[in-house]
């Protein structure tokens, strides 16, 4: 009853953080066979009657109209392998994958981490453990981290919070520094670093691209911007040494010009004609006023 009472739980809380999805976060359950499971529970209780040495069971092999009857000895290994893989099914239905965008204003601003959280079977009476895939600077990949909503602390754990409250209090304790159990110390050199490499590492994870496709098509772009840009850089490495060589004739052209200003400049101006004859008439009337005056 519990584990049921946990699947309606994650389904309501699922439904609510998509109606009312949290800032910088979003998370999705994993994917699972949830038909399946219902019809192994719809058998069960729909056939009481019927004694154990003889249950019929429907053949999920396709046909649903085929009947298989078992023995005692066949039933009891067909019921083994059902009970492992309800209990395969329902740690599918609690396993819950988030991904956190790093918030602006952080050493963590353009990073995407994804990361996993751990329903227990009780849940929402026992907290879930809470783990990082992606390399983020802050805390450690594919260990649980320690939080006061985490599985580290059972005994501050309140059933009143959801996925929302738990996924809002991680990306809070990401931005802080304090030490906890799963934390790393880094550079923010490093964690920038990280954040920039975040989306690529991430798309290399099957279960990222499946359950996240909106994020691949981000990167998918971001790769196309990154090769158009790249194509376009030999051409202005083409035209560069083109307009190198107008800049350097342009610049000869100018010293020359420069140089024959310079040259006029400093070419010495000849002495105009008549203000020779002008000086010499001067000198003669000089000279000639003395026998004059006799």
């Amino acid at each position: 009853m519990a584990e049921k009472s946990c699947v309606k739980r994650l389904q309501k809380e699922y439904r609510a953080l998509c109606k009312e999805p949290v800032s910088h976060v979003v998370a999705r359950p994993s994917p699972s066979d949830i038909l399946e499971w219902r019809k192994f529970v719809f058998i069960f209780v729909s056939f009481p009657e019927i004694p154990l040495s003889f249950l019929h069971l429907l053949d999920f092999s396709g046909d649903l109209s085929t009947i298989v009857i078992w023995n005692g000895n066949e039933l009891k290994a067909e019921l083994r392998k059902m009970k492992r893989l309800l209990r395969k099914i329902i740690a599918a239905l609690t396993d819950d994958y988030y991904v956190l965008e790093g918030s602006e204003g952080t050493p963590f601003a353009g990073g995407y981490y994804y990361g996993k959280i751990k329903f227990p079977p009780e849940y929402p009476y026992k907290p879930p453990g809470i783990i990082m895939i992606t390399p983020n600077g802050r805390f450690m990949t594919q260990k649980k981290i320690c939080l006061s909503m985490s599985d580290f602390h059972p005994e501050s754990w309140n059933p009143m919070w959801s996925v929302s409250s738990i996924l809002t209090g991680l990306l809070s304790f990401m931005t802080d520094n304090s030490p906890t159990t799963g934390s790393v110390n880094t550079t923010v050199a490093e964690k920038r670093r990280l954040a920039k490499d975040s989306l690529a590492f991430n798309c290399k994870n099957a279960a990222f691209r499946k359950l996240f496709p909106e994020y691949v098509e981000k990167h998918n772009q971001e790769l196309h911007s990154e090769q158009h840009v790249s194509s376009q850089a030999p051409q202005e490495d083409k035209s560069r040494p083109k307009l190198e060589k107008l800049g350097d004739s342009s610049m000869e052209d100018a010293k020359t010009v420069d140089a024959l200003q310079g040259a006029r400049r400093n070419r010495k101006q000849p002495f105009p004609t008549w203000m020779m004859v002008l000086l010499v008439s001067i000198f003669g009337v000089v000279m000639a006023l003395p026998l004059l005056q006799l």
